[in-house]
């Protein structure tokens, strides 16, 4: 009875007093809760060392810049190749701009040498035009010189109508009587026609001068180049006679020197145009021995006209 009683009591204290490790294993086998789980890993942080945990820190920043990097490295890359992307398009660009330019610059080139063709052609129908239109001009002008020169009045001396009565010489000079006869010889009638006249002596350039003066004085005598004209009208064919009487004055006018009379016919046309006649004769004999109404005979200036 006793050692079945024992038997029961240790079998009793068994069930009720265990060890830890059977606690343990007891605890391992059952399944763990949440509270459990919280705890063991509490213990767990608690257990590990302040350099567990630093290498940890260190390892997640490790794996986090890693990740930056192959972020940004990614980037870079990605812009590398779209930048040399785009620098190969730029180039492209740029050599298709260039090649536009020289084609820009060909065709300036091109225009410039034909603008400078055009312009040297131009020059030369210029001056083409411009020579044609001086022909023409000539042309013009010669037609209407021939027209005139066939149309317009000719005035002239008639043959040796001129007569000079036996001069005296007074104080001033010498006092003469002269007498000519104008013809028109043209195939229109002369205009505003005055005759002027005068006795002198000398040599043929004092003989020029003087038929100079003589067609200044008949243009004055007609109201040349004045508006109010006035003169004689001489039809084709006709013939005026014009004296003169009146006192010429010349130093050399001396007893036993030929005379000379010289004179000019000014007169207009219907072309509006003034014409001179000059003519000059001298007597054959001195002042002394000239007859009454001697005729002259003409001198080298005669029948001068314009």
């Amino acid at each position: 009875m006793n050692e079945k009683d024992q038997t029961a009591q240790d079998q009793s204290s068994g069930q009720q007093i265990t060890s830890p490790v059977a606690a343990e294993n007891t605890a391992t086998q059952q399944p763990a809760t949440k509270t459990q789980l919280q705890e063991a890993e509490h213990k767990i942080d608690t257990r590990m060392s302040a350099f567990e945990r630093s290498m940890i820190r260190l390892t997640w920043a490790a794996v986090i810049i890693s990740i930056l990097s192959g972020v940004i490295f990614a980037g870079q890359l990605y812009e590398m190749i779209t930048g040399g992307t785009a620098t190969d398009k730029l180039v492209g660009y740029s050599l298709v701009q260039a090649n536009a330019a020289s084609d820009q610059a060909d065709a300036a080139q091109q225009f410039s040498d034909t603008a400078e063709d055009i312009n040297s052609r131009m020059s030369e129908t210029v001056n083409q035009v411009a020579r044609l239109a001086n022909a023409t001009q000539q042309a013009a002008q010669t037609a209407r010189d021939t027209v005139v020169r066939s149309q317009r009045p000719w005035l002239a001396v008639e043959g040796s109508a001129v007569s000079l009565q036996v001069p005296t010489i007074v104080a001033s000079g010498i006092h003469s009587d002269t007498a000519v006869s104008v013809r028109n010889y043209g195939q229109s009638p002369a205009l505003h026609v005055a005759v002027h006249i005068a006795v002198t002596v000398g040599s043929m350039e004092r003989l020029r001068e003087a038929a100079d003066e003589s067609c200044k004085e008949a243009d004055m005598m007609a109201g040349f180049p004045k508006q109010d004209i006035s003169g004689h009208y001489i039809f084709p064919g006709n013939a005026m006679p014009y004296e003169f009487k009146g006192t010429t004055g010349s130093p050399d006018i001396k007893l036993g020197i030929p005379l000379d009379v010289v004179g000019c016919i000014s007169y207009g046309d219907q072309f509006k145009i003034r014409h001179h006649t000059r003519f000059c004769y001298y007597s054959q004999g001195s002042i002394s021995s000239m007859v009454a109404n001697e005729r002259l005979v003409s001198c080298p200036i005669n029948e001068e006209a314009d």
